[in-house]
């Protein structure tokens, strides 16, 4: 069954997952990433399920693709 936002301050906030991983402990972090992907992904399957509004930001110098 489909839940409806009710409270519409609500929203998921999705930030800076858009990255090439090119800096210093890139790898590491790549794969904490590659971890919590799933659950973010599921997060935001819930959210759009709810009709809640999901907001990306991210800071990717100008390389938006």
């Amino acid at each position: 069954m489909k839940r409806k936002c009710v409270d519409r301050r609500q929203a998921l906030l999705v930030l800076d997952l858009v990255s090439e991983f090119e800096f210093d402990d890139g790898r590491k972090i790549l794969a904490a990433a590659k971890r919590i992907a799933p659950r973010i992904s599921r997060l935001k399957a819930r959210a759009n399920a709810a009709e809640v509004p999901v907001i990306y930001v991210n800071d990717t110098a100008g390389k938006w693709e």
